[in-house]
């Protein structure tokens, strides 16, 4: 079961009051996707609040640290909840990101922010996701793709 079906899995369960902890639903069976799989109940709860937001976008008016922002990377603060927040694959594509969000910035966002979400925990976690999943030093091999003969 990849990682996006395990928390699937769990945010389903603790949308309908049965906890983290509680049997996955009929059909589905539980299992490892690789490193750093498991994710803890604050974790879970971080993630679930994601699912509040409403994309009002109040986050990016109200964030000061565009001029200091990797621009070509950073277009917002709302596309940490957006985007590397709710797809896992793209965590390791997030440390860039995270580079141009600062603490303070962050604490700022979540008391503006009419869903609440948690901007500081969040962005601890998709760091943390980053590195767990983040690839070893070694190039990645080449692929030989065949080549398409028309005949």
């Amino acid at each position: 079961m990849s990682l996006f079906d395990r928390v699937k899995d769990a945010l389903w369960r603790i949308a309908r009051g049965r906890g983290a902890d509680s049997e996955a639903p009929k059909g589905e069976s539980e299992g490892s996707s690789g490193p750093g799989a498991a994710l803890e109940a604050a974790d879970l709860t971080v993630l679930a609040s994601v699912r509040r937001c409403t994309v009002c976008r109040a986050c990016d008016v109200a964030f000061s640290g565009y001029p200091e922002a990797a621009r070509p990377v950073f277009r917002g603060p709302s596309e940490l909840v957006t985007t590397y927040a709710r797809r896992a694959p793209d965590h390791d594509a997030a440390k860039d990101y995270l580079k141009s969000l600062r603490r303070g910035d962050l604490e700022e966002l979540e008391r503006i922010c009419p869903a609440r979400i948690p901007f500081v925990a969040l962005a601890d976690l998709v760091e943390r996701r980053a590195q767990a999943l983040a690839p070893d030093d070694a190039p990645p091999e080449p692929t030989a793709r065949p080549r398409h003969d028309p005949g």
